[in-house]
């Protein structure tokens, strides 16, 4: 939902500085929205051996041994 968010907030920034001829904001509208989306897939990514070792917790550790 965030991403979407992220895509749909350059994409209207970047339709505003092409309608008015903006270089500046067609840039920002890029930078922006790019580094958004980064932060945005940085942020809520899982990292594989995180997700295996939860998996595999159970199987491993047992109460009071």
């Amino acid at each position: 939902m965030l991403a979407i968010c992220a895509v749909v907030a350059g994409l209207a920034l970047a339709a505003t500085g092409g309608f008015t001829d903006d270089v500046g904001l067609l840039i920002g509208a890029a930078v922006i929205s790019s580094a958004a989306l980064a932060g945005i897939v940085l942020a809520f990514r899982r990292r594989g051996w995180q997700l295996a070792a939860r998996a595999a917790q159970a199987l491993i550790a047992h109460p009071g041994i």
